[in-house]
């Protein structure tokens, strides 16, 4: 037998056979399966109608990715699986008359010899980590807040020269640079999808603009006096 300590022994309990439980189940029979009450689903949050924070999508992808490298060949998929049988966890997805639709993973949780299958050691393993700690890879979720920050302030940049300037808000070679300039001058000054410093953006615009302006002035005045 594995040994396995309290928190793998009570996740086991409360997993294999969750979605018996389910209120309004109606994706995936398992009652054709040799042993349907020992599987377990995992739904990951956010992968839905609603959509992802950029937490759900970096841990989301952190425990799709752990279960296909310990899975090997034994990881399966639900609309084209030959051998549901031999899997030992996989990809769930399905429709949802509330949010449209969800995606999850199914995890068998024992081996027919009382052990717990290596897919969810790994995900109890990943369970566990979580709870210690929100973020289960830093490095990937910083850089996915990092890929958000760019995609808002360039959205929001647009936005804002449009209402100024409609044909410097179609010059994508200027709205770049001006993205840049931004950051260059504030940072990420904590960019998250509760968070958008939209009055300093609308600040650095409209100066921006209206220094353009009175250079443009300036040109003219003195073109005239010249003449």
């Amino acid at each position: 037998m594995i040994t396995t300590n309290t928190y793998t022994s009570r996740l086991a309990k409360e997993f294999a056979g969750n979605w018996q439980k389910f209120e309004c189940f109606a994706c995936r029979d398992f009652k054709g399966y040799a042993d349907p009450s020992n599987w377990g689903i995992y739904y990951f949050p956010g992968r839905n109608g609603v959509g992802e924070t950029c937490r759900q999508a970096s841990n989301n992808a952190y425990i799709l990715n752990a279960m296909r490298e310990v899975c090997g060949d034994r990881f399966g998929y639900d609309d084209d699986d030959d051998d549901p049988e031999g899997d030992l966890c996989f990809e769930l997805p399905h429709r949802h008359w509330a949010v449209g639709y969800v995606e999850g993973i199914a995890i068998r949780v024992c081996q027919k010899d009382g052990t717990y299958t290596p897919a969810f050691i790994r995900f109890a393993e990943i369970m566990a980590a979580r709870k210690r700690h929100p973020l289960l890879d830093e490095d990937d979720y910083d850089r996915r807040v990092s890929e958000y920050a760019d995609t808002r302030i360039k959205e929001e940049m647009v936005y804002e020269v449009n209402k100024l300037d409609l044909e410097a808000g179609q010059d994508d070679t200027r709205i770049d640079a001006l993205c840049d300039e931004f950051r260059e001058l504030h940072g990420w000054l904590g960019i998250t999808e509760d968070f958008f410093p939209y009055e300093k953006l609308e600040t650095f615009v409209h100066e921006k603009f209206q220094t353009q302006s009175n250079q443009k002035k300036d040109q003219h005045a003195l073109c005239h006096c010249i003449t």
